[in-house]
């Protein structure tokens, strides 16, 4: 709180210390000793802020401050007037709360959805562009020609509807609205119901599935956990030259069951191995026109596994292929504890 002629601090929050990380007494001492904490490209907008305060008693100001120790926590401060009784304003209160998570957020969100409206572009503007040549009857007289738009036109159709599928299944099992029921299941049936879905596409390309499993119980849902093995066994099929052999592993662990999936494609460089389980993230940026993919496969792979209290990553020797293991709990105090671990 701050008298508005004297421009004397007349109180400060003991809270103070748990977001800037300095003493409260320092405020009453060096009023300038706040201002020092702000990012310095902050200051300019935060200093006509308080200007503003001197008139109106009135701000709501988004800054960056850096603690003692480095870090960097982003601020909301607002500012309210206090009036006598004459109306006249005679003291100014603010509230200063750290808003870091809800940035951190709402970045997220902005960046989400740039990416998802450049992903979307790209194929509407490719069907918009056949249809286009159609429609002003340009291979009128090529039927070799207009047969290709179309199918460039359903091609794009189709990735469209998988982008927007997989859209909405991330958000679904992130925002917590995909309820997944979950029971004991046979990790050998999850097994063998994946491959049967994929086995034609394999076929295509002469692969071969190298089963090796145990009998081993786990605490799934099971269509959410063959989604999982078919999306790996997908980009596993995808990324593999014809006539490779896909292998497939079961292994009982103490606390959990490890799934493993290996192919022979080229490979994934070490920096990628995480990143690859973001949004909209793939090893070459032409796999999305090249294979099909949406880049969204993995995240909807690691959001699945969360909530069953497991673990998913990769490993990879490019040239050679990768695996990549996912865990899930035997049974549900196994699942609670592996939780509660974490």
């Amino acid at each position: 709180m701050t008298d508005i002629q004297s421009q004397q601090i007349l109180y400060v929050s003991p809270a103070y210390e748990t977001i800037w990380q300095r003493s409260y007494q320092s405020v009453y001492q060096n009023f300038s000793a706040w201002l020092d904490a702000i990012h310095p490209d902050d200051r300019p907008f935060v200093k006509s802020a308080f200007a503003q305060q001197v008139e109106t008693g009135q701000s709501d100001t988004k800054y960056r401050i850096i603690r003692p120790d480095g870090s960097i926590r982003w601020i909301r401060d607002r500012a309210f007037p206090i009036k006598n009784e004459l109306g006249k304003i005679v003291r100014v209160a603010g509230i200063a709360e750290d808003i870091t998570e809800i940035q951190k957020i709402e970045q997220m969100k902005s960046e989400f959805i740039g990416i998802v409206s450049h992903e979307l572009r790209t194929p509407l503007t490719s069907i918009r562009a056949s249809l286009g040549l159609l429609q002003a009857g340009v291979y009128d007289k090529k039927p070799d020609k207009s047969k290709r738009m179309i199918e460039i036109a359903a091609i794009e159709s189709d990735r469209l509807v998988r982008l927007v599928n997989d859209i909405l299944d991330l958000e679904r099992l992130e925002s917590g609205r995909a309820v997944l029921e979950k029971t004991l299941c046979d990790a050998t049936d999850l097994i063998q119901q994946a491959v049967a879905g994929v086995q034609a596409i394999a076929k295509q390309q002469n692969m071969t599935f190298d089963i090796h499993t145990t009998e081993a119980q786990v605490l799934a849902a099971t269509d959410a956990i063959i989604q999982t093995l078919t999306n790996l066994l997908g980009n596993a099929i995808k990324f593999s030259p014809p006539d490779a052999t896909i292998t497939l592993s079961v292994q009982q662990q103490i606390d959990y069951v490890l799934f493993g999936i290996s192919d022979q494609g080229r490979g994934i460089p070490a920096d990628k191995l995480e990143a690859i389980f973001g949004r909209f993230q793939q090893v070459d940026a032409s796999d999305s026109r090249a294979k099909g993919g949406t880049g969204l496969g993995l995240a909807i792979c690691r959001s699945i596994i969360d909530q069953h209290g497991g673990q998913i990553w990769a490993e990879s020797t490019v040239g050679v292929g990768s695996t990549f293991f996912f865990t899930l709990p035997k049974n549900r105090e196994q699942e609670e504890r592996i939780t509660n671990d974490k």
